[in-house]
This record gives C-alpha cells, structure tokens and sequence, in this order.
C-alpha cells in the first residue's frame, strides 16, 4: 500500500480569478486591470487548460476530489467575472467537483462590484459565504489606502448581503498610511451594526516600492490599533480566532482553517497556489501566471516540522508540543516566560500552547524565541 494512499482525498480548493477594476497601489496579489471581455475569454481559455492539468497533477500523487467541503473564490475580484463565470463554473468545473453536505464556498466581493441579479446568481451556483474588500470605513481613509469604492457603495453592499440573512465576512486593513487620526474602533461599530459575521484585520505589509511607504504607520500605533481591534471586536462577541481573523458565533472561515491546521488545499488559476499534505512530508505547487505550468516545492523534514509549528501557532488550536518534539522540556520553560508576559490564552496549559491577543501580535517574535531554546 502507498504511503500517501490513507490521505488521497481533496476536499477544499482555491480558485484564482486575477482581475480588479482598479490596481490599488499597495496590492502585491496576482491581478490585472480588466479592461475588455477578452481578458475574460482568455482567463477562461487558460483556465481551462489548467484545470486539466490539474487533474494529471492530482493523479500522478494519487489525489483525487471528495466532496468538497470548502471552495472558496478570490483573486482580485472575482465578482467581477459575473454571469459569464458563473456559467463557465457550471459547465467546465462541476462536472469534475461536488460540494459536501455541509460545504462553505466562499466569494470575494469588492463593494460596487454585484448587482442583486448577480448576487441571486451566485446563490443559485451554491456560494454561501461573502468575503467584502471593505478596507476602511472612512472616505479619507479609502482615498489614502487608494480604493475604488466609498462609504455609499460599502453600506449598499453590505445591507444587501443582511437583507438576504447571508454569512459575510468584512476585510479591513490597519497600520494605514496617514492614519494619525483614524478612529479603528468607529469604523468596527459601524460594520458590526451592517451584520458582518467576521473580521479579517490585516496590518498593511506594502510592497518595496510603495509610494506611501514614507507615511506608514509606526510599530507603536500598529501595535495600538491591533490591540484596539481586538479589544472591542472580543467585547462585542467576536471570538479572537487567529492571528488577524475574529468570528461570532463560530463562523470561522472553514477555508482558511485549512491552510492553519496544515491540510491538503488545491488550487487552480495564475500564480494560485496549492498545498498537499501527507503524513511525513508535503508538496506545494504554484501555477504560472501566463500558461498551464506550474513549479512544485516538497517540504520535508526540519522545514515541514517549522511550517507546522508556525501555523499551530497562529490560530485558536494552538501547539501541542508532543505531537511534533520527542523532547518538550524547553517548551516548558517558554510556557512559562510567555503566560508571565500575557502572551498565551487563559485556556492554555503546558501540554497545549495557545496564544492570546497580545500573543498573536507578537507571533514572529515567539518564534525568535522557540528556534533559540529548542533542538529541531
């Protein structure tokens, strides 16, 4: 029997659409300017080619497609690819998948970018979780960050998706340039009232040649503005879940949870990329942008042992150091500095390390401190 064959089943799959109306100035994803239909028709056209390929991809590590119990939909702004991409969906990739019963397939969304036609579409298609591009909900804010979108199309969009009592998460960005003056904690109440069930909180990590870069914020209001999120989302029922994701009610991004707890994820679109993980090692493969190719990496060894450890780390599942080191002795000594420092949650213990706020805010440097003390 192969080693591999107890752990042949896909069920969650990412898929990569790489266009946006507007190339906002900070964005490092994959993406181009959608200018005219026959960027559509070649995205399909390439797509297509690479979906077959993918299929030989997950036959030659004897993979194949469960039920899939995650799909989720990002790029860019796959919002943008409408009726047409619905319809490509349909034919060209659903006769190859199928959701479980108790799926999530999630869409990205930019406000300004669905109609309620569209939306209801969607629905139709099986997509049952909405991730909104919000940023900032604050007009001075949104010209800074260099968005499309203003507060009229934020509040349109999201009283939409709460008309129709949709599971929708709300992405914003912290650590903004010129944002002195920002007030985080009124822009979170204001979402929250819209019926957002979710919060990604991204501190802006802008590209080498960022235009702002000069005026970003500060570690120290960095620091502030995370804290203040966390603080005030928590106080309002948000469970502090991962590093930078809050959800009520356990409405965790099933997707996302994937990519943390270290499961096999496929993908498929430019520049995606994808994870297969066995039991002793793993294969990650990312698409070209321009053709059906794709470069492949196996992690093995120390470096699976530390990418494992890293995404422990950052959610509510927390380490156990057991499952991963024969000798746990200076995990013992860094339980303790990190619970004297307010670093871990309270439902942590010596055999299960997991963090709190402050802790996941300091998440990089706690591996400074795990590489220092212990024998990988």
């Amino acid at each position: 029997m192969n080693k591999d064959s107890l752990i042949n089943k896909i069920s969650s799959l990412y898929l990569h659409f790489p266009y946006c109306i507007h190339l906002c100035n900070y964005c490092d994803f994959y993406k181009n300017k959608l200018e005219d239909e026959n960027q559509i028709k070649q995205f399909e056209e390439l797509l297509t080619l690479q979906w077959h390929e993918h299929k030989r991809l997950l036959s030659n590590h004897k993979m194949s497609f469960g039920g899939l119990e995650t799909l989720y939909f990002g790029g860019g702004t796959p919002s943008l690819w409408s009726l047409s991409g619905i319809d490509f969906i349909k034919k060209k990739l659903f006769k190859d998948i199928s959701l479980a019963n108790d799926y999530e397939f999630t869409l990205e969304v930019d406000p300004g970018t669905i109609t309620e036609k569209e939306l209801n579409k969607w629905l139709e298609l099986g997509v049952n979780r909405f991730s909104v591009g919000v940023q900032a909900y604050n007009n001075k804010m949104l010209e800074v960050l260099d968005r499309r979108h203003r507060l009229n199309e934020i509040e349109s969009c999201l009283k939409m998706l709460q008309s129709y009592d949709l599971n929708f998460s709300v992405d914003l960005l912290i650590g903004a340039p010129k944002s002195s003056d920002r007030n985080i904690v009124t822009e979170l109440s204001s979402l929250d009232d819209l019926g957002a069930s979710h919060f990604s909180v991204y501190i802006l990590n802008a590209r080498a040649n960022y235009p702002l870069k000069k005026y970003l914020a500060t570690d120290e209001k960095i620091q502030s503005e995370y804290l203040s999120v966390a603080n005030f989302l928590k106080s309002k029922g948000y469970e502090h879940y991962e590093v930078s994701n809050f959800a009520k009610n356990q409405k965790y991004s099933k997707h996302n949870l994937r990519y943390w707890k270290y499961n096999s994820v496929s993908a498929v679109g430019p520049n995606a990329t994808g994870l297969f993980a066995f039991k002793d090692r793993a294969l990650r493969f990312q698409w070209k942008s321009l053709s059906a190719g794709y470069k492949t990496e196996e992690i093995l060894g120390e470096s699976l042992l530390i990418e494992k450890l890293y995404m422990n780390l950052r959610y509510h599942g927390g380490h156990k150091p057991s499952e991963l080191f024969s000798d746990t002795s200076a995990f013992e000594q860094l339980f303790n500095k990190w619970k004297n420092a307010g670093y871990l949650s309270d439902k942590a213990h010596m055999g299960h390390i997991i963090l709190s706020s402050e802790g996941y805010l300091m998440c990089d440097s706690l591996m400074d401190d795990i590489f220092k003390e212990v024998e990988f």
